[in-house]
């Protein structure tokens, strides 16, 4: 349900704010677009997938925020709190990148929720858990 709810979202933002690479044989890793969120309504970055350690600064704060949201949930055994921030995530990350989650929440299943945060989070670069200091 979720999936495809996040697959029809994409999938207009697709046709209004079409990405740099409309390829379909482009890796499905590589689709790490981040918006600058400082600029409301502005032009999204294009032409460059964000790497595990680069990328505006604003999309990976927002990211890491909403992954660590999303992963508090799924540790609470709550996979339905969780799916507000997987909603917000689509806006930054692929549907492919997505899908594990979604399918977690959809089945409401937290622990493997939050193995699929666990695993995005790794790919991305980005801790979970915040360090003390």
């Amino acid at each position: 349900m979720l999936a495809n709810a996040l697959t029809t979202a994409l999938a207009s933002i697709a046709r209004y704010a079409p990405t740099a690479s409309a390829d379909p044989e482009a890796a499905p890793g590589a689709a790490f677009e981040a918006t600058d969120l400082g600029n409301a309504g502005a032009e999204p970055t294009k032409g460059r997938a964000l790497g595990p350690t680069e990328g505006p600064t604003e999309g990976r704060t927002e990211v890491t925020r909403l992954l660590r949201e999303a992963f508090q949930a799924c540790t609470d055994f709550d996979p339905i709190g969780a799916e507000p921030a997987a909603h917000q995530l689509a806006r930054y990350l692929s549907s492919e990148q997505l899908v594990r989650l979604s399918e977690a929440i959809d089945n409401l299943d937290a622990s493997a929720g939050a193995a699929a945060l666990r695993e995005l989070a790794a790919a991305l670069g980005i801790e979970l858990e915040e360090s003390a200091g």
